[in-house]
């Protein structure tokens, strides 16, 4: 397979010579670091990863290896440790601004939220007594109040710069990032890397940490995959349970929340499959934004970033959110009672 993939990106004019040219072309020490990997299952696991075609040509995915590698050349770390801190890095300087700009907004349209209920009243007062002039019906009342309503929350909305598109500013610039580094990572990870640069993957198969030492291959183990999922899923069931203080969520919002659950359960079998180096860089990151949001949940950190405080804030919010939890798991297995006596 790995032959015939490699005959055909040569026929296709790729930048990948055949493997047989490949071979002889390298010097004798090459040839032997490279034998080490001959083992049959060796070469079978790897064939798994699937090569990212033309990545090496892509202007993003160029520039981030050369950072990776320019990082791991100069701080001297091994590479578990370079993509661990470029992950920090990298999440430090665009999604923690982005967030803290989102809890700006979410908190703006929190202290907006009486005013917007005195308005509806006050429109809704108004829409009856006109309709009740006109003679139009109950649905044309409610009909009017809905557009009227959602014309001038929208407006004052704006007007605060609490805008809904500001709540996805996080997603909006962590989704292209996390692409490009899992595009670039999967690349280095390749069987076209082993070819093109048998000292990057090499050095990538060495350095890894504890029970993944070869960042070119999945976690046999599944202990990474299962941290990921994990995280992912602690991160989602946080947000809901600190969104279930301002009352029952929508529907929209509930069929959205089982769908990122979801979502952070997927990650486990698909990071099962992965190269280590990839799933290390998913877990960095993951584990990244559930220490960020539990922090902009502390009133003193909010205060460094200059989030306007709320009703909702609370001095203590690992103790609130262990409380929402314990109550909603009473709930939970109350409902599962009841069930079972029916």
């Amino acid at each position: 397979l790995l032959t015939n993939w490699l005959a055909g990106r040569q026929g296709e004019g790729g930048a990948v010579r055949g493997f047989d040219a490949g071979w002889k072309a390298r010097a004798p020490s090459e040839m032997i670091s490279v034998a080490r990997l001959g083992a049959a299952g060796r070469w079978q696991r790897c064939n798994r990863l699937a090569p990212a075609r033309a990545l090496s040509f892509d202007a993003a995915t160029r520039a981030a290896q050369t950072a990776f590698e320019a990082v791991h050349d100069v701080s001297g770390l091994p590479w578990w440790a370079t993509i661990v801190l470029s992950t920090l890095v990298l999440r430090t300087a665009v999604s923690l601004p982005l967030a803290v700009r989102q809890r700006r907004s979410v908190a703006r349209r929190e202290l907006l939220q009486p005013t917007v209920k005195e308005w509806a009243e006050a429109l809704r007062h108004n829409i009856v007594v006109r309709c009740r002039r006109d003679g139009l019906s109950a649905d044309d009342a409610n009909g009017m109040f809905k557009k009227e309503f959602k014309a001038k929350t929208k407006e004052l909305y704006r007007d605060a710069g609490c805008q809904t598109w500001k709540w996805m500013l996080p997603q909006l610039g962590q989704i292209p990032l996390w692409i490009v580094m899992t595009l670039t990572l999967r690349h280095m990870a390749s069987i076209e890397t082993l070819q093109t640069m048998p000292e990057l993957y090499l050095s990538l198969s060495r350095e890894g940490l504890l029970w993944f030492k070869d960042l070119t291959l999945p976690d046999e183990t599944m202990r990474l995959p299962a941290l990921l999922a994990a995280s992912s899923l602690a991160n989602i069931e946080m947000n809901i349970l600190l969104g279930s203080r301002r009352g029952p969520p929508p529907a929209r919002a509930r069929y959205l929340n089982n769908f990122f659950r979801v979502l952070s359960l997927l990650f486990f079998p698909v990071a099962g499959h992965m190269a280590t180096g990839v799933v290390c860089y998913w877990t960095a990151s993951s584990l990244f934004g559930l220490s960020q949001n539990v922090a902009l949940l502390y009133p003193s950190v909010r205060r460094l970033f200059r989030i306007p405080p709320t009703p909702t804030d609370t001095a203590t919010p690992m103790r609130d959110i262990a409380g929402l939890l314990q109550a909603r798991t009473k709930a939970f297995w109350a409902e599962v009672r009841q069930v079972n006596k029916l």
